[in-house]
């Protein structure tokens, strides 16, 4: 189940033909707790049930078509693949005329919000997951969902007419070119460091989420994008601190060679290939598909793209001891040294809460049942 379906390809991971990033889970809720900061929670709501349809309908282009199977079992399959993506164990409890009823286990996202801030979300985070279910149904039993509500370890579709759905066009685009895999990658492959159970995604003792990137896009273009792309660049960079923080720890070193190591792991999250030139300024290229397989949803991919150029930022200051200015200049990106500066506000908090002790800490027991 789900762990069979992951494909790592020219620095890219795709889940069966979905592409997908990995991110650690405390820095996606970090940028979700942003959004709730400073939008309307009924618009995001709104946004969370909806910006996974086109994901959906890849994750369910050959259940669709296959005649051999009933709704209610192409149905189950696709919760089984749904729980390979970190965000809890999902399960078919009851299907009726006009309601689908699906149980949940480890509600790993509202968990951990309340390990990490100390209170339950404004807005229940399991509405992301619960958007994918509403569009499989959809998708599967041909009738409108009237609403979504959440209840303990329930996601409750309300079904109503009988209406035609059918499938959008996928925005992905397989490499088929020659895999390249990093020895890093294939080490930590090797020894089934990456696991998948009971709805958690964990890689060593870090807790992770895969995001369908279509998903992502179409959720950030929906924003004030310039509003947030300090932002953004802020939480790539103290994600790439403490991974560089952590890969310290394990390898004792603290230069070049560390910063080469740390990016060579850019493929086990999915970012692509990072190329990058010791010159001054350091110049780095980031080949990712993030523009060219996504121009629909172009605005939410150069959030993203920025925060890729953060992640590389944070570890390259960490090594250097250097503090640097981010320029974007056609594809290529510039670090130009700038004058040494304490952390503001928004940095420390963002450092607080996806830190290297934070990323591998495990007593909020997220295993347990909610």
């Amino acid at each position: 189940m789900g762990e069979t379906k992951l494909l790592f390809r020219n620095g890219f991971i795709y889940f069966g033909e979905v592409q997908v990033h990995l991110f650690p889970l405390n820095s996606y809720l970090c940028l979700l707790h942003s959004f709730m900061e400073h939008e309307d929670l009924d618009f995001l709501k709104s946004v969370f049930l909806e910006s996974s349809q086109v994901d959906v309908c890849v994750l369910l282009k050959d259940l669709v078509s296959s005649k051999s199977l009933p709704s209610v079992r192409k149905f189950s399959l696709f919760l089984e693949d749904l729980s390979s993506f970190g965000v809890g164990k999902f399960s078919l409890k009851r299907v009726s005329e006009h309601q689908v009823h699906i149980s949940v286990e480890n509600l790993v996202l509202s968990k951990l919000y309340k390990n990490i801030y100390g209170s339950v979300p404004p807005l229940s985070l399991e509405y992301l997951p619960a958007g994918f279910c509403k569009h499989a149904a959809e998708l599967l039993f041909q009738k409108e969902v009237l609403e979504v509500s959440l209840e303990k370890n329930l996601i409750c579709l309300e079904l109503g007419e009988e209406k035609n759905f059918v499938l959008e066009k996928s925005p992905y685009v397989l490499e088929e070119q020659h895999f390249h895999i990093s020895p890093v990658l294939l080490k930590i492959l090797s020894q089934k460091q990456i696991k998948i159970s009971s709805g958690l995604f964990s890689i060593w003792n870090t807790y992770g989420i895969l995001v369908p990137y279509a998903s992502l896009f179409s959720f950030l273009s929906r924003f004030d994008t310039s509003y947030y792309e300090t932002f953004f660049e802020k939480l790539g960079v103290m994600q790439g601190r403490a991974a560089a923080t952590l890969q310290s720890a394990v390898f004792g070193v603290h230069s070049d060679e560390l910063f080469e190591r740390v990016i060579e792991q850019s493929q086990l999250v999915g970012m692509g290939r990072v190329l990058y030139y010791w010159e001054t300024p350091f110049r780095f290229l980031i080949e990712t598909n993030c523009s060219s397989s996504f121009s629909p949803l172009r605005l939410g991919s150069s959030l993203f793209y920025l925060y890729l150029c953060g992640i590389i930022k944070g570890v390259y200051e960490f090594c250097t001891e250097q503090r640097t200015l981010l320029s974007l200049r056609s594809r290529e990106a510039f670090l130009e040294k700038c004058p040494v500066r304490e952390d503001d506000d928004e940095e420390r908090e963002i450092d607080v809460r996806i830190n290297a002790k934070a990323l591998l800490a495990k007593s909020c027991s997220l295993a347990s049942k909610s």
